[in-house]
């Protein structure tokens, strides 16, 4: 489920306008987190405008003081929550733009002119709570946006594909039908806040009545949460007793396949075994084809050795063919010598 991780106020007045949260943020980081202030510091207001941009316009107004009447000047007034997303999913950015309406026709349903936006993010960007560009930096002081520049920006930035940017204008009861099914996505349910929303508002002391008797979490989970989500599921029928039917068969059966389950941890000890086991005999057969390529090597090595014994034979025998023919060459000159000297000196010795 998301968590808040951290709300920014800028421009809010309440009490007559005698008090002025010019620009104001509260870091939560996700946690469960205490707020201690004196009477009337404003825990009731702060719940108030934290939780107006999850529920509908009926829930937004205290017992005694209506969400609209924060608002008396064109200047707009945002109420920004950023919540952590599960999963490392990164954060989403919620909030509303509001002010008093400026075009007050007669028989006008809204009084106030509202703006929700939704933006989604991983890293900080000029996009997220502590960056939205709606209050310019001046010499001296800072200058908040008007309405109309602030909701030109957000066009802007929705139709930049590289922001996950959305804005929703709520006067119009279709595009205010499309915020809350987007929260949904972010797990932010409109029913649960409302459910809460509601106990604050029954007396003017709210939040005071609402944990008198809850003095720590788990208190508050028997007491307050707990009763209101059995109230939601049990509706129709009772899923409580359904819930509690479903475990107790959820139990049986587990206990019924105790044996099951010991076989499934002994199929997946033996696959672990097994993968040990393929992985050596992957060993084994790469050892195993390198072993066949050296034999074939030195087979190869032997067969060539032969093959160059016999040229060197065949040579060998060429050789001494050759060798026999030159001697009976030689033999045969020598002879063709001696017989010359012969008749040399027999011609001789006849003179």
């Amino acid at each position: 489920m998301s968590k808040i991780n951290a709300v920014r106020l800028i421009n809010l007045n309440y009490n007559n306008n005698a008090i002025k949260i010019s620009d104001e943020t509260f870091h939560m980081n996700g946690e469960s987190t205490l707020l201690s202030l004196r009477n009337g510091g404003g825990k009731s207001v702060l719940v108030q405008m934290m939780t107006a941009p999850f529920v509908h316009k009926r829930y937004r107004d205290a017992k005694d003081r209506p969400f609209e009447s924060y608002f008396t000047t064109a200047k707009p007034t945002f109420i920004l929550v950023e919540w952590v997303l599960d999963r490392g999913a990164g954060y989403v950015l919620t909030g509303m733009m509001v002010r008093r309406s400026q075009n007050m026709e007669e028989g006008q349903r809204e009084n106030l002119d509202m703006v929700n936006l939704i933006s989604e993010y991983r890293e900080p960007c000029a996009m997220d709570i502590h960056h939205l560009p709606v209050v310019e930096k001046g010499n001296k002081e800072l200058t908040l946006k008007s309405f109309a520049a602030c909701r030109q920006l957000f066009e802007s930035c929705k139709k930049d594909s590289s922001c996950q940017f959305f804005y929703y204008d709520m006067t119009n009861s279709a595009q205010s039908r499309q915020y809350f099914e987007k929260l949904m996505e972010y797990q932010i349910n409109f029913r649960e806040w409302e459910s809460i929303i509601k106990k604050v508002n029954l007396e003017e002391s709210g939040l005071s009545s609402l944990f008198a008797d809850c003095r720590d979490e788990r208190g508050l989970v028997e007491k307050w949460f707990l009763e209101a989500v059995e109230g939601k599921l049990n509706k129709e029928k009772n899923r409580m007793r359904e819930f509690q039917s479903i475990m107790g068969k959820y139990a049986g059966q587990y206990k019924d396949n105790q044996s099951k389950i010991r076989r499934r941890d002994t199929i997946r000890l033996f696959k672990q075994e097994a993968r040990k086991i393929q992985e050596k005999l992957s060993v084994y057969r790469e050892g195993e084809r390198k072993e066949k390529e050296q034999e074939n090597l030195v087979a190869h090595f032997i067969a060539e050795l032969e093959r160059l014994q016999a040229v060197t034979k065949e040579e060998y025998e060429d050789i001494l063919s050759r060798m026999e023919q030159v001697l009976a060459q030689i033999a045969h000159i020598e002879y063709e010598k001696l017989s010359g000297e012969i008749y040399r000196l027999e011609e001789q010795m006849r003179f």
